[in-house]
């Protein structure tokens, strides 16, 4: 499952967003996390903008932006509010894994990241000028680059989206989030999963809540 998914998916029994993501193992190489979060932190524009992540149009001559995570060209101050409300998102992600490297990019991406994009909002006005809005837009495409290498170009192989509203979890097996309704759930395959996963869930108490359908 790619982080960017998580920005939009809810409980399918009673609707409550945002769930609680969990991540157990990632499907993506640690070097991947260490290329490109190097990319960030020497701020390569050259390279980032190789990637093409970050597309710009402009009809009628009116900047609009998107990327993997504003999926439709928008206004850039529309554009930078998605993006801020993505970044949001990783407040309810909590990362069990213990590779440093993906640490260091998720806490970088929720203080360094998402304080620069917020006071870019505050710098951009109805008033300014095309050119204007291009050089405040350049000035912070290394942190465009790293939200979006994150959120669109990993993946989580296995972990948990958890209901904090009734108690229901759903497990994320070989990348695929399993979100059933009870009764298509299969509790020896739930229960081996938690079970695969006892002494990392332990070290935030998750097994000790009332968990849904299943628990141990």
């Amino acid at each position: 499952m790619k982080p960017w998914l998580f920005d939009i998916l809810a409980c399918p029994i009673d609707k409550n967003f945002p769930l609680e993501l969990l991540i157990l193992k990632w499907e993506t190489n640690i070097n991947e996390f260490e290329e490109f979060l190097k990319i960030f932190q020497v701020r390569n524009e050259k390279s980032i903008k190789n990637e093409e992540l970050i597309k710009c149009t402009e009809p009628e001559n009116r900047l609009k932006i998107r990327d993997g995570i504003a999926l439709k060209f928008k206004k850039p101050s529309e554009y930078l509010n998605t993006i801020n409300s993505s970044i949001q998102e990783l407040k309810n992600i909590i990362n069990l894994t213990k590779e440093p490297i993906i640490k260091k990019c998720i806490d970088i991406l929720k203080t360094s990241v998402k304080r620069k994009i917020e006071s870019t909002i505050n710098l951009i006005s109805k008033e300014d000028k095309k050119e204007k809005i291009k050089e405040i837009i350049n000035s912070i495409l290394p942190e465009l680059y790293l939200i979006n290498k994150f959120k669109i170009d990993t993946e989580i192989e296995e972990g948990i989206l958890f209901c904090s509203k009734c108690n229901r979890w759903y497990p994320i097996v070989q990348t695929i989030p399993q979100m059933l309704p009870d009764k298509y759930r299969n509790e020896k395959e739930d229960i081996t999963f938690l079970t695969k996963w006892k002494e990392t869930l332990d070290t935030i108490n998750f097994l000790q809540r009332d968990l849904i359908p299943f628990k141990i």
